[in-house]
């Protein structure tokens, strides 16, 4: 089950808000493992299974946005391909339908291209923000939890939406620690949390993804709204109109240079 990574790119295309950096921080919270694997076996099983989660390979995505800065707003749709934890490829418009940039990621590079600008290689910081947004994207799949390094903690409850929910933290040790929280009724992932540092201002913030509006794709329940919010600031709101679910890598000039 692939989340909606695109959530960021719109988030930096509307209102350029969240070129985000992770930041390691040590977590002395301890617990039992087997309590909070049990907790993610229940969302595996919510979200269509073990089986139908792992043939997924890749995703393709249609969605508009709206990116909130304080009083302004701005409107972008956008299309997009991710594959594993490494290869995205997007491609926003603004709302008139105008081609506003697109964006590629495939492993250790990246390129970026807006309007009629010629094409950049993404430096090594931005490029960085964006892989580790697309690790995250590929964690909360939720069948990687079950292994490649990852070790889980019980992490409490809280309310998300007004419904309780159940939290594990997930640990990696090459990659910040993630909140997950799942409704504890229907077991599906309703938010994640992490801490990450503001690139422009070297400060601290806490970036946080809720997930609604759950739909049956391909036998894989997929969210079809997602809200963001930045310390507290609701940062953009996201609508999904279309997805589709692959079980073959795309073609490679998907995630090609522009």
């Amino acid at each position: 089950m692939y989340k909606l990574f695109f959530v960021t790119l719109i988030a930096a295309t509307a209102a350029g808000v969240l070129a985000l950096q992770w930041t390691k921080r040590p977590v002395g919270i301890v617990g039992n493992e087997a309590d909070a694997r049990k907790v993610l076996d229940e969302a595996i099983k919510a979200h269509g299974g073990e089986v139908a989660l792992g043939k997924i390979v890749g995703m393709r995505i249609e969605a508009k946005g709206r990116g909130h800065l304080g009083e302004l707003q701005a409107r972008v749709s956008v299309e997009q391909y991710t594959q594993g934890p490494d290869k995205i490829r997007t491609i926003a418009f603004n709302e008139d339908a105008h081609f506003v940039q697109v964006e590629v990621i495939n492993d250790k590079i990246g390129w970026w291209k807006n309007a009629d600008l010629p094409i950049e290689t993404l430096e090594r910081g931005r490029l960085e923000v964006f892989r580790e947004y697309e690790f995250t994207n590929w964690a909360i799949t939720l069948t990687p939890l079950k292994g490649n390094g990852f070790r889980l903690i019980p992490h409490g409850e809280m309310s998300v939406n007004g419904r309780p929910a159940v939290g594990i933290l997930a640990l990696h040790d090459k990659h910040n620690p993630l909140e997950l929280y799942f409704d504890k009724e229907t077991h599906l992932l309703v938010e994640y949390q992490r801490r990450v540092i503001d690139p422009e201002t070297g400060k601290e913030i806490q970036d946080v993804q809720s997930f609604s509006d759950y739909r049956n794709v391909q036998g894989t329940m997929q969210p079809f709204k997602v809200q963001s919010f930045t310390d507290g600031e609701k940062t953009f709101d996201i609508v999904v109109s279309d997805v589709k679910l692959y079980d073959q890598p795309f073609d490679e000039k998907v995630f090609a240079k522009p």
